[in-house]
């Protein structure tokens, strides 16, 4: 068994469940996206010499089959760390991120036009080629 996980229990649930408050509380997140008023599920390992637990809050509103809000915490009760910590809601997916530059930039000028007429024109593309194609695209060889 690795020596990371053997240990003593150095922490109850309660203070283990106390550092994942303190930890998501520094998140600033609004508080109407953090849902730890639904009682977690706690698991712990079948062993008694590692000391972890596991923490899941799972919230949905009344009624409602979906999980709106999830967290997930390991706490190492030994040494009183939070080993790993998931946290989502649904509101995450509604809107994207605000980004500061236009989804299409413009076309840069074309550099051998003479004219700016010409420079507005759509790019012309090469000729096809006057064979027929073969069904994966390249010109029938004669």
């Amino acid at each position: 068994m690795p020596v990371d996980f053997v240990g003593k229990w150095n922490m109850t649930e309660s203070e283990a469940k106390q550092l994942v408050y303190r930890t998501v509380a520094k998140f600033n997140h609004p508080t109407n996206l953090v849902h730890f008023e639904v009682t977690p599920q706690v698991s712990k390992p079948a062993l008694p010499s590692i000391p972890r637990y596991m923490f899941y809050w799972h919230y949905s509103r009344e009624g409602e089959d979906i999980v709106r809000s999830a967290i997930s915490a390991e706490v190492d009760a030994d040494k009183g760390e939070l080993k790993s910590l998931y946290y989502g809601d649904i509101a995450f997916g509604n809107n994207g991120p605000k980004i500061d530059i236009p989804i299409l930039l413009p076309l840069p000028p074309d550099t051998n036009a003479t004219s700016t007429k010409a420079s507005t024109q759509t790019k012309v593309f090469p000729k096809p080629p006057s064979r027929p194609l073969t069904p994966y695209g390249l010109p029938a060889q004669k």
